[in-house]
């Protein structure tokens, strides 16, 4: 609206002034009277403009900024009557808006435009009001000689975007908090899992009970995860981290997350790989992470003893991933809600989950510039999900072979445990006791620091959020003291943000673990980090 004005305006060379005759319209006294008769119209058309515009219109003197012009809207906004401000400075310039005024002023009179600048300008009760700012230059044969403002009142507009952002800071802030609290206890939980399985099962059910605490244990953390990735999505917020992958690794990867929930189900479960490599530049995580929630998508939505089919093959310049199943299938009216956030078709309370999933995958696969689409023939008929992905067909992008841990197991270790948690500490300390490592434990970033220097650990494993002294000051420490400068230090905490992960990057720490850490994950760590100590002592 305000750019459709000022261009009526700046197409316009007659100011609103006066009606009575030629001596009022200079230059034009010789024209034709059927000329003078176009002018006047313009002029009354003007004027109906701008004394109708819904948004405040001002015209001033090019030189010392005299008002001669002040619309209803303008009336209405700031408070002075037209009578109050014509002929005289313009009254509404805060103080520390003058500079920029005079400056804006004069580009103006110079017969520059210019639009939508967002600045404040003062009531006459002394409030202040956001506006959006537009001026152009008025003409007279040719000559400036007068500046035409339109302003619109973005107050509350801006007000509500600073609460939009506030509330979304707060739900991030919320969220972070939340996933941290819910890791804590699940840290040690998984510990001691992993300590059952050291130890040995001594009977079927011991086994069967363990590995139904390790599913709902792997459950949970998946939930965590999905939850603060989707908060990371919505608020371009979460980086991926590309390379140049074999599909079928990404897919293997996506197998070994989703099996143990299919294979508990009692599905049945095949898969077809391609059988030349497809190239895809990616992110493998996340990749495998949208693989992984169609699949468990599969297993959830489909009776106990179904079926449940993933296959891949290359497609012109895409490759194509499908996962298939026998499961309760998708009304016509669902399908496309079928990807909508917290959107879940009719269900049991047997099916849980959050409404996220499909959400999740859609979102990453679109971030690798792919797609995703849905089929089905109705409830009972299954559902078949396509991912579609662009491959890379230069063979010199290809992968290198990647290399591979030695298969021996890692020698013995000296591990500093640091938590404030007793639970996580006693088991963290049991668990890698049990795989042969030598260990001692301290409960806050002080003890962690005095420790470090009369033990001398080969590895510092630090929780964050610490009494007395935190992870990261306690890091900082000990990267400043002579004998601490090559200690492995490794973050083992609750907070999983970009931030959290970066924080911990400048306070000096070499990993970014985040709870609960899978047993097996942080041994093959350690296990890496030790032949990387041998090879650079050698």
């Amino acid at each position: 609206m305000p750019h459709r004005i000022m261009h009526d305006i700046r197409n316009t060379e007659v100011l609103a002034g006066t009606d009575s005759g030629p001596s009022d319209v200079p230059g034009v006294a010789s024209e034709s009277a059927l000329h003078l008769e176009e002018l006047q119209r313009a002029n009354a058309m003007l004027r109906t403009l701008i004394a109708s515009s819904p948004l405040p219109i001002v015209v001033l003197d090019p030189g010392g900024g005299m008002v001669r012009l002040w619309n209803p809207a303008a009336e209405k906004l700031f408070g002075w009557k037209s009578a109050e401000v014509l002929g005289k400075q313009l009254p509404i310039v805060p103080r520390d808006k003058v500079e920029e005024f005079e400056r804006f002023q004069e580009r103006a009179a110079h017969g520059e435009a210019f639009y939508d600048v967002e600045t404040f300008r003062r009531t006459k009760a002394g409030t202040l009001v956001h506006i959006s700012l537009s001026a152009a230059p008025l003409y007279e044969n040719g000559k400036v000689t007068g500046v035409m403002k339109i302003m619109s009142d973005v107050t509350a507009r801006r007000k509500a975007e600073n609460a939009l952002r506030n509330a979304n800071r707060a739900k991030d802030e919320f969220l972070a908090t939340l996933a941290h609290e819910l890791r804590n206890p699940l840290a040690p939980l998984r510990n001691a899992i992993e300590i059952l399985r050291l130890q040995g099962m001594q009977t079927p059910e011991s086994n069967w009970a363990v590995d139904i605490m390790s599913r709902q244990m792997q459950q949970m953390t998946r939930l965590i995860d999905d939850l603060l990735d989707i908060a990371r999505i919505t608020g371009n917020k979460l980086e991926l981290k590309k390379e140049v992958i074999d599909l079928s690794d990404v897919l293997r990867v996506a197998i070994e997350t989703s099996k143990p929930l299919i294979e508990s189900s009692g599905h049945g479960f095949s898969v077809s790989l391609p059988q030349h490599p497809i190239y895809l530049k990616g992110d493998v995580v996340r990749i495998a992470q949208a693989i992984s929630n169609l699949l468990n998508n599969a297993a959830k939505y489909t009776e106990s003893g179904g079926r449940i089919w993933l296959s891949a093959e290359s497609r012109g310049h895409d490759a194509v991933i499908t996962v298939r199943d026998t499961g309760i299938g998708i009304t016509a009216e669902m399908l496309p809600y079928v990807f909508d956030m917290f959107r879940q078709a009719e269900r049991t309370g047997s099916k849980g989950g959050l409404g996220i999933g499909l959400t999740l995958a859609k979102r990453l696969i679109k971030m690798h510039h792919g797609s995703i689409h849905v089929e089905s023939k109705g409830l009972g008929k299954g559902s078949s999900f396509a991912v579609h992905l662009p491959i890379i067909l230069q063979e010199e992008e290809a992968p290198r072979p990647s290399e591979k841990l030695a298969a021996t197991d890692a020698a013995s270790m000296r591990i500093l445990i640091v938590d404030d948690n007793e639970d996580a500490v006693s088991t963290l300390n049991m668990m890698l006791h049990l795989a042969g490592h030598d260990t001692r434990t301290a409960r806050d970033g002080i003890e962690a620091v005095d420790l470090a220097n009369t033990y001398r650990p080969n590895v510092v494993l630090l929780d964050i959020g610490m009494p007395r002294m935190n992870g990261y000051e306690a890091a900082e420490t000990i990267r400043k003291q002579s004998w601490g400068q090559n200690m492995a230090l490794i973050a083992m905490t609750g907070w999983g943000q970009e931030s959290d992960r970066q924080r911990s990057k400048e306070a000096g720490f070499d990993e970014h673990l985040v709870k609960p850490v899978d047993p097996q994950v942080l041994l093959r760590l350690l296990k890496k980090m030790e032949q990387k100590r041998i090879a650079s002592a050698a």
